[in-house]
């Protein structure tokens, strides 16, 4: 929860995004070896990473998706070959050392376009796979620095809750519904 929370305070995509699209992904997300505690801190980095590229929470997450089921596509393991990198392979010796593939694609898209964005669509022929690998492209360094500062987020939830609790017009609403309450079981009592 902590992550999530953290994760959320870091970036456009917020907790209210990740509760939507993160059940859904997970799946996929486990099978291209985001797994555990760390790989929920990693996707939430990446997911933050591409909704700076992106409009909205929905097209973040469905850039993320397209990426994760496209990225060893035949069309996408030619595309890359025809600018110099054998994907393939490199996601063949990624899955041997129990690496993700997220960053994998990363370092390959950045070795095959030297970081010239001009060249996206060369690799990337979909709008919505391109729309995602712009940003984790160009800010690769960037989902490292989330994922330490997420992991990082211990006490977040406690953290929040505090700072509502001690917030002066939180603790008005908080007297009112107290009243209400005691009005409420007080009239109980009566009848």
């Amino acid at each position: 929860q902590d992550a999530l929370v953290r994760a959320g305070e870091l970036g456009k995509f917020e907790l209210k995004d990740m509760a939507r699209y993160l059940p859904t992904m997970l799946p996929a997300v486990k099978a291209i070896g985001l797994q555990g505690q760390a790989g929920l801190e990693r996707t939430a980095a990446i997911l933050q990473v591409i909704r700076s590229g992106t409009g909205t929470a929905e097209e973040a997450a469905a850039s993320f998706q397209n990426v994760i089921t496209k990225m060893e596509s035949d069309e996408t393991i030619k595309r890359f070959s025809k600018l110099g990198v054998n994907l393939e392979d490199r996601m063949k010796k990624a899955r041997k050392e129990g690496k993700d593939l997220i960053t994998t694609l990363g370092e390959a898209t950045r070795d095959a376009t030297e970081v010239d964005m001009s060249l996206i669509p060369k690799l990337f022929s979909d709008q919505e796979f391109a729309r995602g690998m712009r940003p984790l492209t160009s800010y690769f360094e960037k989902v490292a620095q989330l994922q330490k500062e997420i992991a990082e987020g211990a006490g977040a939830v406690d953290k929040n809750l505090a700072r509502t609790l001690n917030d002066p017009e939180a603790r008005l609403k908080r007297l009112a519904e107290a009243q209400d309450r005691l009005a409420s079981s007080g009239g109980a009592l009566l009848n």
